[in-house]
């Protein structure tokens, strides 16, 4: 019996420190914090390069047409935009 009681309560133990972030198991909610808040500044540099690279996309479609039909003023647009963000 005494047995039993020792180790419901190593497992009571184990427990309390698992939720208070001990012992490895699971980290501590400020733990957790800092690396949503890494993810979140992760996320919107991410949308910020997706925002260049289509900017960027968009130069070089311009780049890519004929001459005679290029809208170069537009291009000259897209150009001062892209340089303006470098």
């Amino acid at each position: 019996m005494a047995e039993m009681m020792e180790r419901a309560k190593d497992k009571a133990r184990r427990l309390r420190n698992r939720v208070r972030g001990g012992g490895g198991q699971s980290p501590p909610i400020h733990n957790l914090r800092a690396r949503v808040a890494e993810l979140e500044a992760e996320v919107l540099e991410n949308r910020q390069l997706a925002r260049r690279i289509a900017e960027l996309t968009d130069v070089v479609e311009l780049l890519l047409l004929p001459e005679d039909i290029r809208d170069t003023k537009l291009l000259e647009q897209r150009l001062k935009q892209v340089r303006a963000r470098h």
